[in-house]
């Protein structure tokens, strides 16, 4: 299995035209219309009820109605398609009323086709059909699946000249539309929201200039299912 990188993403004023969106989404991650597989856009738009797909001039794009948990479920089958190769490119909008938003997720075969620079892996997702009853468990499970480097005693004998590497401070992302909180998590290393890709743009820009600490992203809405996701640095 390959791996899903985050590359850019961007927020507009809500209400911004979706060739806006796409137009600036790709331009700060460094893609051409051409060079991107699929486009996905949920939206209020009345068309989206009867009308899978639009033209624009960034290719056709799949348009679906703003329903609950489809955003991120979507989110999770795109990780996996970049993750088998199916696609290599992949933009991801919400436009409405409310929010204009959009992500660009690559794989590793488009990061060195095109020469882009990931902010971060998504990886390790979970889905809990009954939502996720603790919450410290699940993160505790996800932090604990993160593969862990083993010195080499003969050609990783540690630097006495060299500090020792402090110990890694994890984020928490928690998007729901409730107040959310976690006992004993720093408040410097933990972020909530209601909108999803803002949300999960704020946190990739925490965990790329910590450069070290992985992050775990929540998704927790009474009567939806609940979500998680490691992110992690590159």
């Amino acid at each position: 299995m390959s791996e899903a990188y985050l590359i850019s993403g961007c927020q507009l004023p809500a209400g911004s035209s979706l060739d806006a969106l796409l137009q600036d989404v790709l331009k700060t991650g460094g893609l051409k219309p051409n060079q991107v597989n699929e486009i996905h856009l949920f939206t209020d738009e009345a068309s989206a009820l009867f009308e899978r797909k639009r033209d624009t001039i960034f290719g056709a794009v799949i348009q679906w109605p703003l329903i609950p948990h489809l955003a991120v479920s979507t989110l999770f089958s795109t990780c996996r398609a970049l993750e088998s190769g199916e696609i290599s490119t992949c933009v991801l909008v919400e436009n409405s009323a409310q929010l204009s938003c959009a992500i660009l997720l690559a794989n590793p075969s488009a990061v060195g086709r095109f020469n882009l620079t990931p902010m971060v892996v998504l990886s390790h997702r979970s889905t809990h059909p009954e939502g996720i009853s603790n919450l410290s468990d699940c993160v505790t499970k996800l932090l604990a699946s993160i593969p862990r480097e083993e010195p080499d005693s003969e050609t990783d004998a540690p630097d006495l000249r060299v500090a020792p590497k402090k110990p890694a401070r994890p984020w928490l992302a928690v998007h729901s539309k409730e107040p959310a909180d976690i006992p004993d998590w720093p408040e410097d290393r933990f972020l909530t929201g209601s909108n999803l890709f803002p949300l999960l743009v704020k946190l990739a820009d925490a965990v790329s200039r910590s450069k070290t600490d992985p992050a775990v992203w929540a998704h927790i809405i009474p009567g939806e299912p609940g979500d998680a996701m490691l992110v992690l640095p590159l």
